[in-house]
């Protein structure tokens, strides 16, 4: 029995250091792309688990090819350098983003980086901070953190609480760059929005760099038309149909941003994994709606939505009893669903509903 345990420890030890050894290995093919765009020497910086192709839902994307940081500036900056903006960057990781940004004139950049690696005093990002210690603020947060943060306390605290992340006071306008590999991130700006956290107080503008399964699920749901029974179509859609425009600026390669996809992106076809889209989101700037009523809409639609077969006479009756004929002088009858009727249909609806005097 003893011996059997040790045989089985063994495995298990053998199974750990297995682990650990791949869990070193830096991919090939990403090296060689290191190597292409010069950026080679800065392997030791960054995080191995960044330079293997293991990219899930919760991954941070790091953008490290120079010229697609050039690019990505080109297409975002006539707006920035036309309204003003100051800039919050997600995820700097070496910094080449920053440094365009700083080139072109951006005045002041807030940093938003979790990673401790990049504040090594080897990394190009910690001699970007210190040459332009006036223009550049460096938080140690991620961006989901900082959302999160924002709807906690309505105020955006550091972990310390005895200053600000932001002084938003300061500017008139704050333009966010965000690198997202899932729509947690989106869902999080838009609950923020329906709360109308300290994110939405100087008309703020979201460049989103997404990859195209995305931007398609935004753009056909949202721009489009609108799928009653597809899973998409959900309270975050409505939002974004009813109160953001959402603009396609260009496309950038998929291989610029770290880590990848777990295949190859050097042999598989055109797809999902070869291009990142740079997405501009924006709330509308005429929406009749009191921040208490945004609220409110919000929470209607998250019961309201919360199955696909909840039905408007039965829901709405167990709320405002005797309802049912004034929704059905509105043409609906008894077997109609919220997910049959359109975002515009849904705000509508609301609108009665918070005006029957029960």
């Amino acid at each position: 029995m003893v011996t059997g345990n040790m045989q089985l420890q063994k495995l298990k030890n053998k199974k750990i250091n297995l682990n650990n050894q791949k869990s070193k290995v830096i991919s090939k093919h990403v090296s060689k792309f290191l190597q292409k765009t010069n950026q080679e020497h800065f392997v030791d910086i960054i995080p191995k688990r960044l330079l293997q192709n293991n990219c899930n839902k919760n991954s941070l994307l790091y953008l490290v090819d120079p010229s697609t940081a050039k690019d990505l500036t080109s297409i975002i900056s006539p707006e920035l350098l036309q309204d003003h903006y100051s800039v919050i960057e997600c995820n700097p990781g070496l910094g080449l983003l920053t440094q365009e940004l700083l080139n072109i004139g951006i005045q002041h950049i807030t940093l938003l980086e979790k990673c401790v690696n990049f504040y090594n005093s080897n990394s190009p990002l910690y001699a970007i901070v210190l040459k332009y210690n006036t223009r550049l603020t460096l938080k140690y947060i991620p961006f989901n953190s900082f959302c999160l943060l924002s709807l906690r306390n309505k105020y955006l605290y550091q972990y310390d609480t005895e200053k600000s992340v932001i002084s938003y006071s300061k500017y008139k306008r704050i333009a966010y760059i965000i690198p997202v590999a899932n729509k947690t991130s989106i869902s999080l700006i838009i609950y923020n929005f329906c709360n109308q956290t300290k994110l939405f107080d100087n008309r703020s503008i979201f460049y989103l760099i997404v990859s195209s399964s995305i931007w398609k699920d935004l753009y056909e749901n949202v721009e489009k038309t609108y799928t009653q029974f597809s899973k998409h179509y959900n309270r975050y859609y409505i939002i974004l149909k009813l109160f953001f425009n959402i603009t396609l600026l260009g496309n950038l390669s998929r291989k610029a941003f770290l880590p990848w996809p777990n295949y190859d992106l050097n042999n598989c076809n055109i797809n999902d994994s070869d291009f990142l889209m740079v997405i501009k989101m924006e709330p509308k700037l005429q929406y009749l709606f009191t921040k208490i009523d945004l609220k409110h809409f919000w929470y209607f639609l998250r019961y309201c939505m919360r199955s696909k077969t909840t039905r408007v006479i039965v829901e709405l009756e167990k709320l405002v009893p005797g309802c049912g004929m004034r929704l059905i002088l509105n043409n609906m009858n008894m077997c109609t669903r919220f997910k049959d009727l359109n975002p515009n249909q849904l705000l509508t609806l609301f609108n009665e509903f918070k005006s029957w005097p029960e």
